[in-house]
């Protein structure tokens, strides 16, 4: 069941409600939700561009590309999400390390920027000095920056984070994309 079908919202109700309340409605079905990278997971199906054969039908593990990719398609309901989007934001093997930043750009739901823009969410791709990667939801307001996101040692959470401890885990890039 999506967010907007278990709040009882069609597509364009569930369009004008705030981008957080989008996002906070969408995250709820991961509480407690561990992590892999074998077989990654979601609730439900946020968009038709999304493969159906991720919805969880035992096993409640996701990852950080799997979870943002759902909370972005099912924030942006209304989006022509297409395969291409999709296959950006998981950073496929044949794309570049901005592709997710590139996808939502291309989708029309965000900006590329350099700084974290206050009071916006924003989509972040980053990339650590050993080459892994990681993908993550960041709001930033006045004073707190918030990371959602999924990981190995905690599965889905939200927390507060800095854009200086940011920079410093994801030291070799890190690509950055204002929702809009």
């Amino acid at each position: 069941m999506t967010p907007w079908d278990r709040i009882g919202l069609d597509i364009a109700a569930w369009m004008r409600l705030p981008l957080t309340m989008r996002i906070g409605y969408a995250l709820q079905p991961f509480a407690a939700w561990g992590y892999t990278t074998r077989s990654p997971r979601v609730p439900y199906r946020p968009h038709r561009a999304f493969p159906a054969a991720l919805v969880a039908t035992g096993e409640q593990d996701t990852n950080c590309s799997t979870l943002t990719t759902c909370l972005l398609m099912a924030a942006y309901a209304d989006t022509r999400w297409t395969t291409e989007h999709y296959a950006g934001l998981q950073v496929f093997e044949t794309f570049g390390p901005a592709a997710p930043v590139e996808a939502v750009e291309s989708a029309g739901v965000a900006d590329r920027v350099e700084q974290l823009s206050p009071g916006r969410w924003h989509l972040a791709q980053g990339w650590r000095s050993s080459g892994t990667g990681h993908a993550f939801l960041l709001w930033h307001g006045p004073g707190l920056t918030m990371r959602v996101h999924a990981g190995p040692a905690q599965g889905v959470e939200s927390r507060p984070d800095s854009i200086e401890a940011l920079r410093h885990e994801y030291a070799r890039e890190l690509h950055l994309a204002a929702l809009l």
